[in-house]
């Protein structure tokens, strides 16, 4: 263990479960060096090195994060069940994010402290284990944090002292306390300075974490309790006495001590000055019932630093200037005729918030989770207990910013007349997915006409999209601005907008969802009409000419697209597989949107949107011409180098490789392992191929016998398949490769058709844009369980239920499967390898064809 009178980092690196150390003490390069474990990690985007370190005397430095991408990029670490992550962090006067991520990852851990408070969870299960909480500032001075999981229980500390607990984990369940540095994949990211950050495979103890904050020089101490306060600070509430004796006999004055504080939170309402602020410590508290409230200035419930009490729901009507912060609220929060209303950082479940009307109400940084329906017989539900997150008759003047909403059963936020509202920075995740897959819940609906809506930087996943219009009587949706949000994984549209006059949509990114974007019009409304849509990357759009002002410079893969500046070429997303869809380098989309019809000025990260003329555009590229959807590329993009049948040459794991380029004779040659093929039937020679620039040609099958025959292959679990085809006819499944028995690859004119034999054979079809006419590249990858289809890189369907462990084989013959499916196409340069290529992999091989 380490010793009395050692430094601070000769005690961590003598933790005896130490796995990884980043100082972040480089002084230039990209690579932050792990002292311990050799996970060294790459610093990426706005990172600015040799900052004055947390710790005084201590020669090492720090790393200044930019708070847009400013990131350290990390390896995986190892699953176990205890650890703790701990690190230093300066937060600058002026953070772009309310949350400045310290350390973390979505699906494993993280670690996110705020300006005056903080925001953990771990991942366990698939579940994510949520601590919040409210402290003194942590801006513009380095505090240390620690984040430590033992069991059952998970535990955050602040300068070495515990802030914030709880308890309920998976007590066996492990966890990989993977992540990266500076921010939460393109979220969240710090403003400020962070330093020395550490992982250990053990549950450090408070006096291990005190002990070590000690021995930086000059260390900062925690949050005692209050000291005998002056006049002028809060009062207290302190149901439990933990920290004294209550009792609501007492002045505002003397509920200034800790040691003297009122007992109930009504008590406090009817007592607390204008202006003032309650502490409020932990314990439980009944529903809060406050009627009649006013005050010149607004009034703040804040949870004591450390702890959160729990508050058993409210009732609050006629009444204004009132906030609640960093407590949990357990039953429902019911709002009526409110104004000046504020819930800032709280944990929300398992009941919703319910407005009937208000005005000026600010929701902020809260969590609000795993809420419960009341049910009647039948399955009616009882109101006011229906699931829904937030549930709004009527109001105006509303904002919604950095709040989760997650595992919801009805909407997470459902409005019926409403003014002037703000939906910022949120991300919304399984709503009603997680009681039922075919339920029918939307992330946010309008049941009446709104006026001035603002949708923007916000994240949806797993969700039915947001349905943006008046579902009772058709009214108008006037006014609305949708842009820079992320629409992914959806189980049915991404957005759904009738009745929407002068509507802004810009810079989205629609991918992964059922039925798209729609727009359109419904009796009893304005129709709509003047829609402004700029910079989208949709894969589907469906609506009518009729209904823009101006739609141009959109990527669209299917649906309507009319501007002479819209691409209908796929986008390369980074790893949506990971839930990561900014563009990847090179992709179609980058530097090919435009700065006008009112494009905001930065991405839902709040990257500048600027032209880079330097990095090569796929698309436009005349400055000031900005990205196409809700990221810019802020990367360096260097394409692949050397030839596409190269590439195919030196990418591990290849079998056998046709190019398919023969001018004459009946042999295929297989440029790899020596599996020459043979063309049956008069298959042409000879044809225009798939590669731009490359002299080697294609093969054309006529549609009715054509076939290459190829000899054996060996059998592999995991593998992969690609080719191109480009179909000249327009008949059903036109085969790239397969055998029955084996697998086989069938494009179809406006979808595709993939089977594998693995205990049986397991199908994905899917429907695409038109493959007839166009040169079309398919790749079929297999790994383990999981099954899927690329279409010019970009997955368009998978499975993930075959037989982990049982092999493949991988003969098959080119253009026809056996005597059936024949191939009215030119098909080049078919590749089987013997395991599961990336999409990277792919998109590489892609890029070098020159398309």
């Amino acid at each position: 263990p380490p010793e009395a009178g050692a430094s601070y980092s000769e005690r961590v690196m003598t933790h005896p479960s130490l796995q990884s150390y980043w100082r972040l003490g480089e002084s230039s390069g990209t690579t932050a060096r792990d002292l311990k474990g050799g996970r060294d990690g790459t610093y990426a985007g706005g990172v600015t090195l040799g900052a004055s370190g947390a710790l005084p005397g201590d020669p090492d430095t720090a790393a200044t994060f930019n708070g847009t991408n400013g990131t350290v990029t990390l390896p995986t670490l190892p699953p176990g069940v205890d650890f703790t992550v701990s690190g230093w962090q300066r937060i600058g006067s002026a953070p772009t994010s309310a949350n400045n991520t310290l350390y973390g990852a979505f699906g494993t851990l993280r670690l996110m402290p705020r300006p005056a408070g903080f925001y953990a969870g771990v991942y366990v299960g698939g579940t994510e284990y949520v601590v919040q909480g409210v402290t003194t500032s942590n801006t513009n001075a380095w505090v240390h944090w620690a984040l430590v999981r033992s069991g059952a229980t998970m535990t955050i500390y602040r300068n070495g002292i515990q802030v914030g607990t709880r308890a309920g984990l998976p007590a066996s369940t492990t966890v990989a306390p993977s992540g990266q540095i500076g921010r939460l994949a393109t979220m969240y990211p710090t403003t400020g300075q962070i330093d020395d950050v550490a992982v250990f495979s053990s549950a450090l103890s408070p006096a291990e974490l005190a002990a070590d904050v000690a021995a930086a020089p000059n260390a900062p101490t925690g949050d005692p309790p209050d000291p005998e306060p002056g006049p002028t600070d809060p009062m207290h509430v302190d149901r439990d006495s933990v920290g004294g004796s209550c009792s609501d006999e007492r002045t505002a004055a003397q509920a200034t001590s800790v040691t003297t504080p009122w007992c109930s939170l009504e008590h406090a309402v009817q007592s607390v000055p204008s202006g003032g602020t309650v502490l409020v410590r932990r314990g439980s508290y009944p529903n809060l019932a406050v009627d009649a409230f006013s005050r010149a200035e607004t009034v703040t419930f804040r949870a004591f630093g450390g702890e959160q009490p729990v508050l058993d729901g409210m009732t609050v009507t006629s009444s204004g200037r009132l906030a609640f912060e960093g407590l949990r609220i357990t039953d429902v929060t019911d709002l009526s005729a409110v104004s000046h209303f504020t819930l800032r950082g709280n944990d929300i479940s398992p009941h919703d918030v319910r407005i009937t009307s208000g005005s000026n109400l600010l929701f902020e940084d809260n969590d609000v989770h795993d809420l419960t329906m009341d049910l009647a017989p039948g399955g009616r539900c009882i109101p006011p207990r229906c699931g829904y997150g937030f549930r709004i008759n009527t109001a105006s003047d509303v904002t919604f910013r950095g709040n989760r909403f997650h595992r919801i059963p009805a909407d997470a936020i459902q409005s019926g007349t409403a003014t002037r509202y703000v939906i910022e920075d949120n991300t919304f995740d399984e709503i009603s997915a997680f009681v039922d897959p075919e339920e029918h819940s939307d992330a946010i609906q309008f049941y009446a006409g709104s006026q001035d809506l603002v949708l923007r930087r916000n994240i949806f996943r797993d969700t039915r999209g947001p349905l943006l219009y008046d579902t009772i009587s058709g009214a108008a949706q006037h006014n609305m601005t949708i842009e820079n949000n992320v629409f992914v994984r959806q189980r049915d549209w991404a957005l759904n907008i009738a009745n929407a006059p002068a509507l802004k949509l810009r810079n989205n990114t629609a991918w992964h969802a059922n039925t798209g974007v729609t727009l359109r019009s419904v009796t009893g409304g304005s129709p709509t009409t003047g829609v402004v849509a700029v910079n989208n990357v949709l894969q589907a759009f469906s609506a009518q000419p009729a209904m823009f002002a101006v739609e141009d410079y959109n990527l669209i893969v299917s649906g309507l697209r009319t501007g002479p500046n819209d691409l209908s070429v796929a986008p390369h997303f980074v790893d949506p597989d990971a839930g990561d869809y900014r563009l990847a380098g090179g992709s179609p989309g980058i530097d090919a949107g435009t700065s006008d019809h009112g494009a905001p000025a930065t991405d839902t990260d709040g990257a500048p949107r600027t032209d880079t003329p330097t990095i090569p555009n796929t698309g436009g590229g005349a400055s000031p011409y900005y990205d196409m959807g809700a990221y810019e590329f802020t990367g360096t993009y260097a394409p692949p180098a050397g030839s596409y049948a190269d590439a195919i040459l030196a990418t591990p794991g290849l079998l056998s490789y046709w190019r398919l380029g023969e001018t004459s004779g009946t042999t295929a040659s297989d440029a790899k392992g020596g599996r020459h093929g043979t063309y049956l039937n008069g298959v042409a020679l000879g044809a225009e191929g798939a590669l731009v620039g490359d002299a080697n040609t294609a093969a054309s099958f006529d549609g009715v016998n054509d076939s290459v025959t190829v000899p054996a292959l060996p059998s592999s679990v995991d593998f992969t398949v690609e080719g191109w085809q480009n179909l000249t006819g327009a008949t059903n499944n036109t085969t790239l490769y397969g055998k029955t028995g084996n697998m086989r690859i069938m494009p179809r004119p406006s979808g595709v058709y993939v089977g594998v034999w693995a205990g049986g054979e397991r199908i994905i079809q899917a429907v695409t844009p038109s493959n007839v006419g166009v040169w079309v590249h398919w790749a079929v990858v297999r790994s383990g369980a999981s099954l899927r289809v690329y279409r010019n890189g970009i997955e368009v369907g998978a499975r993930t239920d075959l037989p982990a462990t049982t092999a493949v084989d991988l003969t098959g013959d080119i253009g026809r499967v056996g005597t059936l499916y024949p191939a009215a196409a030119r098909i080049d340069e078919v590749a089987v390898y013997d395991r599961a290529l990336s999409v990277a992999d792919v998109r590489d091989h892609i890029a070098l064809a020159g398309r």
